[in-house]
């Protein structure tokens, strides 16, 4: 598979992703918690088939991956509670957030030089993000981060994993290094389950479908996106951080008004505006 259909097929898998992951949020599993543990481990039994299948070996660079881990676990438990606290017409944007975060963490730790062109890009992105919470009950007194901290949390931590991935992704077998990187993103949230255990028992089979889907999509975009990692970190970054879900929700909310958000048309039509101005500028950035 090319690079290019690669990161753009990962785009779309982790856009349905998203909606499956809040519909599964608001109608079956009801604590952050266990959800997302369980789609972290359907994606490690997703993975490990193959990963058997091409030959499973300890890589020389163990600790990066460790390291890779533990920002993904980090990662993946602030990307499940945005979903509880945040619309996806909010949300979907923020992954801009991922390149500005990238491209700060290049210049910190990678000596990478910026214009003053490029420090206002990433500015008018984390502006843009700060804002693109207002709805119909806005007030600049009332006004807090309150929920948009998990967003930018996420996409900070995503970063450094996408950094560590990088690095850890130069030698080695595709299948082996997904596989290692699951693993111990999987062996870091065994420590959050005294958080849901009591639920697990109580919970109908059922409810678990939404949470096998959630899986499966974002399983298909992590593996194509660690594949474009593999090849290039920026682009890769830029195109899995597209808001299509932002794009596939608006849609449905007209159709479906109360199943995923409700909001007045004014405030999705402001949202597409910064959501553009975000990956406008992301886009512009990743060309440096």
């Amino acid at each position: 598979m090319s690079f290019t259909l690669a990161i753009w097929i990962s785009s779309f898998a982790y856009g349905v992703q998203t909606i499956v992951g809040k519909l599964t949020a608001k109608y079956s599993l009801s604590n952050p918690w266990h959800l997302n543990f369980v789609w972290t481990l359907f994606n490690l039994i997703i993975v490990v088939p193959m990963a058997i299948v091409s030959g499973i070996i300890i890589p020389s660079s163990i600790t990066l991956f460790v390291v890779s881990g533990f920002f993904l676990a980090l990662g993946n438990i602030f990307l499940t509670y945005s979903l509880y606290k945040l619309d996806i017409t909010i949300f979907s944007p923020l992954f801009a957030l991922r390149t500005a975060f990238t491209a700060i963490l290049g210049l910190l730790f990678l000596g990478e030089k910026f214009t003053l062109f490029q420090y206002l890009l990433i500015l008018l992105i984390f502006i843009s993000g700060m804002f693109i919470k207002i709805d119909e009950n806005f007030s600049f007194k009332k006004f807090k981060l309150q929920g948009l901290g998990y967003g930018i949390a996420c996409m900070f931590f995503l970063s450094l994993s996408s950094m560590a991935i990088k690095i850890a992704s130069v030698n080695g077998n595709y299948w082996n290094n997904i596989f290692w990187i699951n693993i111990f993103t999987t062996l870091f949230l065994i420590f959050t389950i005294p958080m849901f255990i009591k639920e697990i028992t109580k919970t109908p089979l059922k409810k678990y479908f939404g949470a096998l889907g959630y899986s499966l999509f974002g399983g298909i975009g992590r593996i194509l996106m660690f594949f474009g990692l593999a090849t290039n970190v920026t682009i890769t970054t830029v195109v899995t951080s597209l808001p299509l879900s932002m794009i596939i929700t608006i849609p449905l909310v007209y159709i479906f008004p109360k199943l995923l958000e409700k909001h007045s048309t004014k405030i999705y039509i402001y949202r597409l505006i910064l959501a553009a101005i975000m990956v406008g500028s992301a886009i512009e950035l990743s060309l440096r």
